[in-house]
């Protein structure tokens, strides 16, 4: 038997979907800037960065769960966050009796390349706009 992997399109909107969660924030979270933004849009108005959203493809619902769980325990280095690595993605597995799969290991680095990478961005404007 073959092991499922998801068409690339998949993969592709699970990162798009990823990107925009890390920058916009879930609109689940009534303080997200993506919760203004669709309130602003509920009011009439045109928001064009809420365009081109995507939804998480079910295909990758349960890798990007596993991500959430690895980032929520992620270590960190003073203000900035440590990437997710392969000792803590095994001893996660490991504790919840899962295989993961390839494509499943390096979906969740390609994420957390993409959190990281915001992570940053964010924490470095923030220090910048406190310096002055």
């Amino acid at each position: 038997m073959v092991p499922f992997c998801p068409p690339q399109s998949d993969i592709d909107k699970c990162l798009k979907f990823a990107k925009q969660e890390f920058f916009l924030g879930s609109k689940h979270d009534p303080n997200s800037e993506m919760s203004k933004l669709l309130s602003v849009q509920r009011q009439g108005v045109f928001v064009p960065e809420l365009e081109d959203l995507v939804e998480l493809p079910d295909s990758c619902q349960e890798v990007f769960w596993y991500f959430r769980k690895l980032s929520n325990s992620r270590e960190m280095n003073g203000d900035y966050p440590q990437s997710i690595t392969f000792s803590e993605m095994n001893s996660f597995f490991q504790m919840r009796r899962i295989e993961p799969l390839p494509w499943e290991i390096d979906l969740i680095q390609d994420i957390d390349i993409l959190y990281m990478n915001e992570k940053v961005k964010q924490i470095n404007k923030r220090m910048k706009e406190a310096t002055k």
